[in-house]
């Protein structure tokens, strides 16, 4: 009889951890569900939602290191910065996934463009894919985040730009001047490109080379003859100067400069680690330009926030005099104006910072405050 209430007690106690084991997995079951579903429950149902819509599939952690051009860097740490403000989602063209608050939704089709109504949405740089959306469901608050001259728009498309006061973000005064003239009658706002600090870390150890100049990433696309005919004349003054050029991750492998015929020259290519770029933008005299007009100029604006000075072709307009000095430019179509500048440099590397309105903090407030009223 003993037994067999110790064997009833033995099956009984199993059964109950069967149970609350149970119990247990189908609780973190449960869990497991409701998470999935629920994970945009992160965002915060006081603050106003916005969309961006990029035709790439990065996210604003994955774009860091991949050697982007600036373009897509700033527009995706720029909405991920806006989640000061808003809730922040992105139409791409990848999984659907919260990163640091930011969701990513996959863009499939248009389903996610015709249930919004009266919603921000900001397009990256695309203006036929803006209208695209726009005639799909005209309901919402389309802008578009322009940062090149053109971005193979068609006539069509920009008429319903100014048709229906679609504005254009540009990312200076010389840029607004461009598409106003381009097409009379369009909308456009200036906000700067934003410096974030946190990606461009000054290193106070490094050691600068006097003789090494350094070209940045977008020399491929635009004119650099001028420099290069410039600095063989400054070679036969200093063999020892070096030029450095760096390519964007997008530039083809075969970019770049004969060194047989311009021996002063180090094709460096692209490079993906920040800190890196930083350390190699320090290391330099200086940044040079080249002879193309730019929008804005993110590199001088990366270098004067890392101390380092700037030589602009003051000879072409370009969006890039808003951020560097008189004082830092000269006429590249004048050789002896060029390499006079270069030796100034050289015996008094000028001390340089960068005007606090290029920051974050106040882009993301321009930003802000033009969202306020969309």
């Amino acid at each position: 009889m003993f037994f067999n209430i110790f064997n009833k007690n033995i099956i009984y106690y199993i059964n109950m951890i069967i149970f609350i084991v149970l119990i247990i997995l189908i609780s973190f079951f449960i869990y497991y569900i409701i998470s999935s579903l629920f994970e945009c429950d992160t965002f915060d149902n006081n603050k106003k939602t916005i969309y961006g819509r990029i035709l790439f599939d990065q996210t604003h952690k994955s774009i860091i290191e991949t050697g982007s051009g600036a373009s897509e860097f700033l527009y995706y740490i720029t909405l991920y910065k806006l989640k000061k403000f808003y809730n922040v989602k992105i139409l791409y063209g990848a999984k659907n996934i919260i990163i640091d608050d930011v969701e990513y939704i996959n863009f499939k089709g248009n389903d996610v463009v015709k249930e919004l109504n009266n919603i921000p949405i900001i397009v990256h740089k695309h203006f036929n894919h803006l209208i695209d959306l726009y005639n799909i469901n005209p309901n919402n608050k389309y802008i578009l985040w322009s940062h090149d001259h053109y971005y193979s728009e068609k006539k069509k498309a920009m008429d319903s730009f100014i048709k229906n006061k679609i504005p254009i973000v540009c990312v200076s005064n010389y840029h607004k001047k461009h598409w106003e003239k381009k097409y009379p009658g369009i909308t456009v706002k200036v906000i700067y490109n934003a410096l974030f600090p946190e990606f461009f870390i000054k290193q106070d150890n490094i050691q600068y080379n006097k003789d090494q100049i350094i070209v940045p990433s977008g020399w491929y696309y635009r004119d650099i003859s001028k420099v290069l005919a410039n600095c063989l004349e400054y070679y036969k003054i200093n063999n020892n100067f070096k030029l450095i050029l760096i390519t964007p991750n997008y530039a083809p492998k075969d970019a770049k400069v004969d060194t047989k015929k311009y021996p002063f020259v180090n094709n460096i290519g692209n490079i993906k680690d920040k800190k890196e770029y930083c350390k190699l933008l320090q290391s330099c005299l200086c940044v040079m330009s080249t002879s193309s007009p730019e929008t804005f100029g993110c590199v001088y604006a990366e270098a004067f926030h890392l101390g380092v000075p700037v030589i602009l072709d003051n000879s072409v307009e370009s969006g890039s005099l808003e951020i560097v000095p008189k004082e830092q430019t000269c006429d590249f179509n004048n050789k002896d104006e060029f390499i006079k500048k270069i030796e100034e440099y050289r015996n008094n590397r000028p001390k340089v910072s960068l005007d606090k309105k290029f920051y974050e903090t106040a882009i993301i407030e321009d930003w802000h405050q033009f969202l306020l009223v969309r």
